[in-house]
């Protein structure tokens, strides 16, 4: 939140009562007009840019900022995680893969690190939009966007509401 500050106001508090002559404020707000322009440029972009600044990384603010940008009278544009979309189950013979363990053998306790089947689609995610509502140049703004705001790492995948990539 952008706080109204007037600087020129609160140097004039702060000085002085054996000082605080018409000549002496006068160039004291001369000495903090830079000061003063500064902060006006700030505040303006502050506020145009204040709902910008409270998003992060998470998924539900850029759900939200991706929503708030590219569809926000309908909101279809959606975050799923990759770890509910892929199915568990596997057609024909499962076969036996032996488990990796880190450290030597003849250590006591091992430990198990996984294959690295099970780490796939751990992460990533994948953002889907509705069929007709995006052109090419929102489909590039929303991948720099995700680009921009995503953990690194992780892999974003983009489609749309039929599963036709984008």
């Amino acid at each position: 939140m952008v706080q109204n500050w007037d600087i020129n106001a609160t140097a004039q508090q702060l000085t002085p009562n054996i000082i605080n002559k018409s000549p002496f404020i006068e160039w004291l707000q001369a000495l903090l007009s830079p000061l003063v322009t500064l902060y006006t440029g700030f505040k303006n972009w502050m506020i145009s840019t204040g709902k910008l600044a409270t998003y992060s990384i998470s998924t539900i603010k850029l759900q939200a900022l991706l929503n708030d940008n590219f569809d926000p009278t309908l909101r279809r544009i959606t975050i799923h995680n990759t770890w509910y979309l892929k199915p568990k189950f596997w057609v024909g013979k499962k076969v036996e893969v032996p488990k990796v363990y880190a450290g030597k053998k003849t250590e006591s306790p091992k430990l198990y690190i996984g294959l690295r089947s099970e780490y796939i689609g751990n992460g990533n995610f994948v953002v889907t939009a509705a069929v007709g509502s995006l052109n090419i140049s929102q489909q590039q703004q929303i991948k720099s966007t995700v680009n921009k705001y995503r953990f690194a790492g992780t892999i974003p995948y983009y489609r749309f509401s039929n599963g036709v990539p984008f």
